[in-house]
C-alpha cells in the first residue's frame, strides 16, 4: 500500500473534524487516537484489532459511505485484487479526470444551499465517493510513483558521487 490506512484515516478524520468524537466513542483521548493513527516512529500504533471499534465509531457518527469509499482500495489490496501499475501515459488523462471531478464538485458546492431534494444530495454524495475519491486516489498513486522515481534517482546520484575517486 502506497499510503498506510492509518495515515489515510488520520488525515480524513482530522479534516472532517470528527477525530475527537470518534475517539470519545472508542473510549480513548483524542491525542491517543491521533498518535496511534499518525504512525510516527517511537509512538504507539493502532493495532489491527482496533480497526473494528474505529470503524464502528465512524459508522455511528454517520460516515459509513465515506469510510467505505476510503477503505475500498485497501480492501482490494487485502483481498489480492490486481492493482495496475501507474505509467507516465496516465498522467494527462488522470489529471483531466481529476480536474473535471473538481469542477463538478465546485459547481455542486456552489449550489448546495439550493438543493432541497434528498435524491439530489444522495447523488452528489455518491458521486464524491464513486468518482472523485477514486480519481484522487489514482492521482495520489501517480504522484507517489513519481516521488519514488525521483527519490531513487537522487539516491543514485549521491551514490555515484560517493563512489567516484576524489581526484576525478
Amino acid at each position: 500500500m502506497k499510503s498506510p490506512i492509518s495515515t489515510t484515516l488520520f488525515e480524513w478524520l482530522k479534516e472532517t473534524r470528527i477525530i475527537a468524537a470518534v475517539a470519545k466513542r472508542m473510549g480513548k483521548p483524542k491525542s491517543t487516537l491521533a498518535s496511534e493513527l499518525r504512525s510516527r516512529n517511537h509512538q504507539a500504533k493502532l493495532g489491527a484489532d482496533e480497526l473494528v471499534p474505529l470503524f464502528q465509531a465512524i459508522r455511528e457518527m454517520g460516515y459509513e459511505t465515506e469510510l467505505r469509499g476510503i477503505v475500498r482500495r485497501f480492501m482490494q489490496e487485502l483481498e489480492g485484487e490486481h492493482t495496475e501499475p501507474v505509467t507516465s501515459d496516465q498522467y494527462g488523462p488522470q489529471l483531466f479526470t481529476l480536474v473535471k471531478c473538481i469542477g463538478v464538485l465546485s459547481e455542486s458546492a456552489a449550489r448546495i444551499d439550493n438543493l432541497e431534494e434528498a435524491q439530489q444530495l444522495v447523488r452528489l454524495k455518491t458521486m464524491i465517493r464513486t468518482e472523485i475519491l477514486p480519481a484522487i486516489c489514482k492521482m495520489e498513486d501517480i504522484v507517489e510513483s513519481r516521488l519514488d522515481y525521483v527519490r531513487g534517482k537522487s539516491k543514485t546520484g549521491i551514490e555515484e558521487l560517493e563512489l567516484s575517486p576524489k581526484g576525478a
